[in-house]
């Protein structure tokens, strides 16, 4: 009687629209559900028959009286079973239901019910169980393997290797995930190329972070197959120059400055690089910590702290947050930064533009160099080809990120962050299902505007002519339909609730088809006929197969339930699911996390083409090439996690059931 009161003074034509909207928050903000306002089980019993219960509730909604578990982020709050970390490093211990590695689990139950309801209604794992069985991020590269004490530290690559990594840095990594400033680096190189003599504590730990930096470019060049100028070491020959100039557990233990909290942000970086993911998370949260300690989450008004500062503070401190939200989307683990503590403005990262602050005035022809260096002509296979961005476009890489770039990438961070605290907490099963679709609304309207606010320069679908890198777009884009998936996915499941109302019916299937409609467009977003090189030179390398796991995931998850959200059309799925592998197979042959994966999602649709249900994995390569450091110990894991999914009797077309049975 009280919510609908109300409603009725809400609705009132007497109010004004900021009255009518007052009261409709005061509606919103108290929680006033029809769930809370209903008297006692007890109570409801003595005054109320159960033919009136039942009508009542048919007429406020099913939705109203189920908790948020009814849908995917279910049994978030419960750990079934001890956890343990195991040997293959990556991501191991705890995973959360935002994981796509969780969503695997989730389509793995779906997958052993039909082919073994038995072995199903014994007990199999939680989703968050199987996951850990699922994990296919992998240590790629033991990066200890160079030992420190066998390297000179104060190596110099020369002129102009110094430059093409450096470059290749600030090139291959968006602004967003390390927080350095390229013109303040470039200056400093070329201040320290000048210096000869004994080199002073300082001067030491900035040589530390430079070989860091060199790691990571090191690292791209390789990848991309762009690592053809003589004195480009191997990555980890930086790394371990690094650790021999204090990037040990000097920076870990000694007093924090702004500079160490660089060091250990970058440091986080690269081991996620590396797929060593959850010790990256470990180190973040150090670094997070650090920062704090420095105050770097809260604006200042100190007149001794110019604009540059200012800038470079707010600059480090939402790297480190963008670096850690990607961490807690690719882990499921809890972020250990909260924005609720923070006054750093964001604004600065929009109006920080650098011009002027460059104490190197040879920053242009450093570009220059960087940019006929990409256009060598090369021997390599160029063959991918459309995908949503004109290709027209791609002459502008290696111009510079766009300035705007940094602060609308930290703004999707900052509703990603919101779309895990509202929605994969383990207390948000303590919401009414109804409220968690009022979430749902309300977070993906903040997407809709985050849209609609885009500059056109920032926006791949935009035919506004720039001169700045597009692959900002692309990279944006592919994390707005990361976003889109995790926000929509808790839909993306079978659903019961008694008496669940019309509009509850709809919002659920909308949601879910907006979720795979989210892993659509970001498979569109892709060129076709995929390199890994190219892959590397094009996308968001640090990031792609966290992506392509997610939008895979989607895509088993959807077919699993045939495809009913789409029309109970399975075959319209069969050309981005190709699409998408056949990105991740061109990359399994550097990269063991990739294989890993490719093995583990080809087993599943393996079993979603023998269902006969009209989806067909024909053209899906089934033999992806063998990276170097699989071993059979990694073959036996791998085999083990793989054996429920074993079809008896069946074979797959590509017969990986029967390979996986092998072992």
């Amino acid at each position: 009687m009280l919510l609908q009161a109300l409603k009725d003074v809400a609705a009132s034509p007497n109010l004004d629209s900021k009255e009518s909207a007052d009261v409709r928050r005061v509606i919103t903000n108290c929680g006033l559900e029809t769930a809370d306002i209903l008297p006692d089980s007890a109570t409801t019993q003595s005054k109320t028959s159960p033919s009136e219960s039942a009508s009542l509730k048919e007429a406020v909604g099913g939705e109203h009286y189920v908790d948020a578990s009814v849908g995917s982020p279910g049994r978030q709050n419960l750990l079934t079973q001890p956890l343990s970390i195991g040997d293959d490093g990556g991501m191991v211990g705890f995973i959360g239901k935002i994981s796509e590695v969780s969503w695997l689990a989730r389509a793995q139950h779906h997958l052993i019910s039909g082919v073994d309801r038995r072995s199903a209604r014994q007990g199999q794992p939680s989703d968050g169980d199987a996951a850990t069985q699922l994990t296919y991020f992998m240590d790629e590269e033991d990066i200890l393997s160079v030992d420190e004490d066998y390297v000179d530290p104060l190596h110099w690559p020369g002129q102009p290797a110094v430059h093409i990594l450096s470059e290749a840095f600030f090139h291959s990594v968006p602004n967003a995930l390390h927080g350095i400033s390229r013109e303040q680096f470039l200056g400093e190189l070329h201040t320290f190329a000048q210096y000869h003599g004994s080199l002073s504590w300082d001067q030491r730990r900035w040589l530390a972070l430079s070989n860091l930096i060199w790691a990571v470019g090191s690292r791209w060049l390789h990848r991309s197959m762009l690592a053809d100028l003589p004195g480009l070491d191997n990555h980890l020959l930086y790394y371990a120059r690094a650790r021999a100039l204090g990037l040990d557990h000097r920076v870990i233990l000694g007093d924090p400055d702004i500079h160490s909290v660089k060091k250990l942000g970058l440091l986080s970086l690269y081991l996620y690089i590396n797929g060593s993911v959850t010790r990256a998370w470990s180190l973040v949260g150090l670094a997070i910590r650090n920062a704090t300690c420095l105050g770097l989450h809260l604006q200042t008004s100190h007149p001794d702290i110019g604009h540059t500062q200012r800038h470079e503070r707010s600059r480090v401190w939402y790297s480190l947050f963008n670096l850690e939200v990607t961490l807690a989307e690719t882990l499921g683990k809890p972020p250990s930064m909260s924005l609720a503590y923070t006054t750093t403005p964001i604004g600065q990262l929009d109006h920080g533009s650098e011009t002027g602050t460059a104490s190197f005035s040879g920053v242009a022809d450093t570009r220059g160099l960087w940019l006929n260096y990409l256009r060598l002509r090369r021997n390599v296979v160029q063959t991918m080809r459309g995908g949503r961005m004109p290709w027209q476009n791609f002459q502008f890489i290696g111009y510079g990120e766009p300035r705007q770039q940094l602060y609308h990438r930290t703004r999707l961070s900052v509703i990603s962050s919101e779309v895990m605290a509202q929605l994969y907490m383990p207390t948000s099963n303590c919401d009414s299902w109804a409220a968690t679709q009022k979430k749902i609304h309300s977070l993906n309207t903040q997407l809709v505007e985050w849209e609609q606010n885009l500059p056109e320069s920032l926006s791949i679908d935009s035919g506004v002519a720039t001169n700045e890198d597009p692959r900002a777009k692309i990279d944006l884009a592919l994390y707005y339909c990361s976003i889109k998936m995790i926000l929509h996915r808790p839909c993306l499941c079978h659903m019961h609730i008694p008496a669940e109302s019309d509009a509850s019916k709809k919002f659920n299937s909308n949601s879910a088809r907006d979720c795979v409609e989210a892993a659509l467009a970001l498979v569109g977003i892709l060129p076709e006929d995929p390199t890994a090189h190219e892959a590397y030179q094009l996308l968001p390398w640090a990031n792609l197969l966290h992506y392509l796991g997610q939008v895979l995931s989607v895509f088993i998850l959807e077919l699993c339930m045939k495809a009913e959200h789409f029309g109970d059309s399975a075959p319209l799925l069969i050309t981005p699911v190709r699409k998408a592998m056949l990105y991740l197979c061109c990359l399994t042959s550097a990269s063991l996390s990739s294989y890993k994966a490719f093995r583990i999602i080809r087993q599943m649709l393996s079993v979603l083409s023998s269902r006969g249900d009209g989806f067909d994995d024909a053209g899906i390569p089934s033999e992806p090439s063998v990276p170097g450091g699989w071993t059979e110990r990694h073959e036996i894991s791998l085999g083990d996690a793989l054996r429920p999914l074993r079809v008896p009797g069946t074979q797959s077309r590509s017969g990986e059931v029967e390979k996986v049975e092998e072992y």
